[in-house]
């Protein structure tokens, strides 16, 4: 995936929040650590999600090092083929890396047996290799064996805190294991079949070990997602309760979670509309875990909708640092040029991606927008289109393509899709706030206003960020419009 450049946005926006002390953006470490996804002996691809997750796992654990700066290397979310670096390309774009981390895992009934090597990218020397071997319910003490020896390779020294941390560790059950890793593999699709398959999956494996933490995160954040406007799959006041008591139960059974902070924090955000609770829950998650490339990304979020559009860029950074080949963290760098109204930037930042992967719907959609609101008309409506036909006419592409004509001055093809979308509401959830936004291109903004209010009563995760929305920008001396921020924002 092409890299991205750093941002320097520096933009003056009133400061809504009391301002507190931040979670530090980690500091580039002695040692840098690549993963590469570890391969499936299996010739059986369904088996595939074990050896993913396997490795998402050893991932966490070796980030627990603080003295070891680890980059994750595994491509997650695209419906293409899935390209995994080669060590010349490791080397050549992740020149700070000195070891990369790559192997085999083979799963044989209640046994599990991990092949790891550590390779010099320069040379493709092997550096380090050896086996290890465990009982499925012991999968936590093998991947902590792993990243010990692993730390003792490559001379990071190892913390009496960084021990406990590795050591905390207890048995699982492997009926809950098998499907916490299923459901993880689907919620990083970050599609409605895949969030509604990891929720399934989340749920037998709370059924199989009620004290699983982990796997209740999972639940509360296939929830999160299936409720935001860009997946639209079910309502927010449905899914997000059950979101937040799936966060809460993660913690009640493991208060040191951080996964399960950051499943709490994203739910008093884009469902509360709690910016103070939501900051405090991602602090307490980084303050865990500071190489969460999750909490760096979903805590650019909050960022935003605080108006601080330099630490959102700052935390977005980290996560890509973390995490350089997910699309969804490299769009978030893009959407904070967007907000900066910093239009260019954000148009090659998504068309990159685009490149990359012309199947990743949102980088279309996000591209439209961007199309959009440089008065690229023509180009905007390609784009929407573009996305239109990938998500099998999702709700929040077919009320973009409309928007897009109606600002082209084409009202009568705005129409046609604002009814396309009215047929779609008869058989599924469309959220509120879509109808508003065609209304308001439409320059309807009575209608707008009526749908906007019942956006309000959804509680839509979109709405956090309204006071940055560049498309609303002409209604900021409008009263009504400053009643719904002061709604959203008291």
């Amino acid at each position: 995936m092409a890299g991205v450049p750093l941002l320097a946005i520096v933009v003056a926006l009133p400061n809504y929040l009391i301002r507190g002390s931040d979670p530090p953006v980690p500091k580039p470490p002695a040692h840098t650590l690549a993963v590469l996804p570890f391969r499936n002996v299996e010739s059986d691809p369904s088996e595939d999600y074990f050896a993913a997750g396997m490795t998402s796992a050893l991932i966490t654990g070796l980030a627990k090092l603080g003295n070891l700066r680890v980059i994750s290397l595994v491509p997650y979310e695209s419906k293409g083929p899935i390209n995994v670096p080669d060590l010349e390309t490791v080397s050549r774009r992740w020149p700070s890396v000195t070891r990369v981390l790559t192997g085999t895992l083979l799963r044989s009934g209640e046994r599990v047996r991990v092949d790891a090597q550590l390779i010099d990218p320069k040379t493709r020397a092997v550096a380090w290799a050896n086996s290890y071997e465990r009982d499925t319910r012991d999968v936590l003490a093998l991947e902590s064996a792993v990243a010990e020896a692993i730390a003792s390779e490559i001379q990071v020294n190892i913390t009496a805190e960084d021990k406990r941390r590795l050591q905390q560790n207890r048995r699982i059950n492997p009926a809950a294991l098998d499907a916490y890793l299923r459901g993880r593999y689907f919620w990083n699709r970050r599609t409605e079949e895949g969030l509604k398959r990891s929720i399934e999956y989340f749920q037998q494996a709370v059924a199989a070990d009620p004290a699983y933490a982990q796997a209740y995160s999972g639940l509360a954040d296939s929830y999160s997602l299936l409720a935001s406007i860009e997946i639209a799959g079910m309502p927010p006041n449905t899914a997000m309760p059950l979101a937040k008591a799936a966060a809460l139960k993660a913690l009640e059974m493991d208060p040191s979670l951080p996964e399960g902070h950051v499943s709490l924090a994203y739910v008093k955000l884009s469902y509360d509309w709690d910016l103070r609770g939501a900051r405090e829950e991602f602090a307490r998650a980084l303050a865990l875990n500071p190489a969460s490339a999750t909490a760096r990304h979903w805590y650019s979020h909050y960022f935003i909708a605080a108006g601080e559009l330099g630490k959102a860029t700052e935390q977005m950074q980290a996560a890509l640092q973390l995490e350089p080949l997910s699309p969804s963290i490299n769009a978030g760098i893009g959407w904070c040029y967007y907000y900066a109204r910093q239009y260019d930037k954000a148009i090659k930042a998504y068309g990159d991606l685009v490149d990359v992967d012309p199947s990743f719907l949102l980088a279309h959609q996000l591209l439209g927008m961007a199309y959009q609101q440089k008065g690229m008309y023509s180009e905007a409506i390609q784009e929407f289109k573009r996305a239109v036909s990938l998500s099998e006419s999702r709700p929040a592409a077919v009320a973009g393509l409309a928007s897009a004509y109606a600002a082209a001055g084409r009202a009568g093809d705005a129409r046609q899709e604002l009814s396309r979308l009215e047929e779609i509401s008869h058989h599924k959830y469309v959220p509120a706030l879509l109808f508003a936004s065609i209304y308001q291109s439409l320059g309807d903004t009575g209608k707008m206003f009526d749908w906007g209010w019942k956006a309000i009563g959804e509680h839509t995760d979109y709405l956090m960020y309204l006071r940055l929305e560049p498309q609303a920008s002409k209604l900021t001396s409008n009263p009504e419009f400053i009643r719904v921020l002061g709604r959203l924002h008291p």
